[in-house]
C-alpha cells in the first residue's frame, strides 16, 4: 500500500509538471485575435470606468481549474485593485490627473507606474449637461498581466498600414445616455524582453452608451472599433451589439460583437460574450474560446 500511494503521488507531480510546462510554453505566445479583442473592449471600458470611478477588475482562474494557485502565482490576471482612478483626484481648471508610482495590488504581484488625466469641457470638472464632455489621455505601465508589462499611450503613433494615431479618448454625454470617440491609443505587450503583441485602436464610428457608465446598468448599443494588430498586420472592425457588463467585470458578459478582418486575416466573425473574461469567436464554421485578462 505504502507503494502505492508513493507512486500516485509520482504521477501526479509528473503530470503537474508537464502541465506547468505546457503552462510555460503557452506563455511565451500570445493568441494575436485574442489580443485584439482584450485590447478593443478593455479600451472602451476604460474611459466609462475611469469616469465612473469603478474599482480596477480582478480576472482569476476559474475555480474549476486544477492548477489554479500555480496560474495565479506563475500567471496573475488582476489588476492594480488599490489604485485611485482619475476622477477621484481634485478639480484643477477643467483637469484631473493622478500619477502613480509602483502603486501595487492583488498581493504586490502588479505595479502601476505613470500618468491619467481627464480634460473637462466645463472648468468645474462635471458632466451634467448635454455635450459636456471629457477628453482622456495617457501613458502608464502595469506590470503583471500574463506574466509581463502592458504599456498603454495615448501619444501619436503609426500603424502598420501608416495610419497616424493619437489622441486618448472622448465621452460625452448625450441626450440618451453617452458617446464614446477613441480618436488613438496603442498598447504592447513585453514578455521576457519580447513584444508579443502591439495593437492601435480608434472607433470608426462612436459607441452609443445606453443605461448610465456604472457597470451594472450600462450597455453599448452601437457603434464600432478598430484595431489594428501591428506585428501581425491585420485590421479588426468590431461592430458593437448591445453589450452588458456585470458590477464586478470590467468586460462585457453579454452581448456580441460583429467582425470584419483586413489585412492578413480576412472575412467576418461573430464574438460573443458569455461571462467575465470568457467569449467565444466563430469564424468560417469554426469556434474558439477566448480568454481576456486584464482590464485598465
Amino acid at each position: 500500500m505504502e507503494k502505492l500511494i508513493k507512486s500516485l503521488i509520482l504521477s501526479a507531480l509528473i503530470l503537474g509538471l508537464a502541465a506547468c510546462d505546457k503552462k510555460v510554453e503557452e506563455a511565451s505566445t500570445v493568441n494575436n485575435i485574442e489580443a485584439a479583442v482584450e485590447s478593443g473592449v478593455s479600451a472602451m471600458s476604460g474611459i466609462m470606468d475611469d469616469q465612473n470611478g469603478s474599482t480596477y477588475a480582478m480576472k482569476q482562474t476559474p475555480i474549476h481549474d486544477p492548477l489554479r494557485n500555480l496560474n495565479e502565482l506563475l500567471f496573475p490576471k488582476a489588476y492594480a485593485a488599490n489604485c485611485a482612478r482619475a476622477v477621484a483626484q481634485s478639480c484643477d481648471l477643467g483637469v484631473k490627473q493622478a500619477t502613480y508610482s509602483d502603486c501595487s495590488g492583488s498581493a504586490g504581484l502588479l505595479s502601476l507606474n505613470g500618468q491619467v488625466t481627464l480634460t473637462y469641457s466645463n472648468m468645474a470638472c462635471t458632466m451634467a449637461n448635454v455635450g459636456d464632455n471629457v477628453v482622456r489621455t495617457y501613458n502608464y505601465t502595469i506590470s503583471g498581466p500574463r506574466g509581463g508589462v502592458v504599456t498603454n499611450s495615448s501619444d501619436i503613433k503609426a500603424t502598420y498600414d501608416g495610419t497616424q494615431l493619437s489622441g486618448g479618448a472622448k465621452l460625452e454625454k448625450t441626450a440618451t445616455g453617452h458617446e464614446v470617440t477613441i480618436f488613438g491609443k496603442h498598447k504592447s505587450f513585453v514578455r521576457n524582453d519580447r513584444e508579443l503583441y502591439d495593437v492601435s485602436i480608434e472607433t470608426g464610428s462612436p459607441l452609443q452608451v445606453t443605461g448610465g457608465l456604472a457597470r451594472g446598468n450600462r450597455q453599448v448599443t452601437n457603434g464600432s472599433l478598430k484595431v489594428y494588430h501591428n506585428i501581425a498586420e491585420f485590421t479588426a472592425e468590431f461592430t458593437a451589439n448591445n453589450l452588458g457588463w456585470s458590477s464586478s467585470c470590467c468586460h462585457p458578459v453579454s452581448g456580441s460583437l460583429s467582425v470584419s478582418y483586413e489585412g492578413s486575416i480576412t472575412g467576418t466573425a461573430s464574438i460573443t460574450f458569455n461571462s467575465c473574461g470568457e467569449a467565444t469567436h466563430e469564424k468560417d464554421g469554426l469556434s474558439q474560446e477566448l480568454t481576456l485578462s486584464y482590464c485598465e
